[in-house]
């Protein structure tokens, strides 16, 4: 019910803003722009803990940023949830329609609201000064998909 309410609400302001309706996340794979200015430091998928012997999932890339970089949305979507979690900080969830959705985690100032729409490129808060490293996730529907796919090569 509320992804059909913001999926009613992304085709309004879309056609309002003449943004077109067919550039939707689906056919941004390896098209957008990164959320942060960095490095990925941790990739997408299973890690192994080299101390313990442990293998872990990342559903996130980690980018290494510096002090004070700015987090921005890689397409335009509904902010659709802000909140804070002990093992991600604070994050954002946006969602872009289509079932498609991007986590922002590890944020200071965030500086956007849940509802807001928000525009491709549009800074949304800022990478957290705990460890200047942003984890950023992608998602469509119940599945994550590895982010570094639909990031643009540096």
């Amino acid at each position: 019910e509320k992804t059909k309410k913001i999926e009613m609400e992304l085709a309004k302001i879309r056609v309002r803003k003449n943004i077109n309706p067919k550039g939707n996340f689906s056919s941004m794979k390896g098209k957008l722009s990164w959320p942060a200015s960095g490095n990925i430091i941790s990739k997408f998928g299973n890690q192994r803990n080299p101390d313990t012997k442990t293998i872990t999932f990342n559903q996130y890339i980690e980018i290494q940023s510096q002090l004070n970089s700015s987090v921005s949305s890689v397409l335009d979507g509904m902010v659709s949830k802000i909140s804070f979690m002990p093992s991600y900080g604070s994050f954002v969830i946006i969602d872009h329609g289509g079932g498609y959705r991007t986590v922002y985690s590890n944020l200071d100032d965030i500086i956007v609201n849940e509802n807001d729409y928000i525009q491709s490129g549009q800074k949304i808060a800022r990478v957290s000064d705990n460890n200047n490293k942003l984890q950023f996730q992608v998602w469509y529907n119940d599945e994550s998909f590895n982010p570094e796919q639909w990031l643009r090569r540096k």
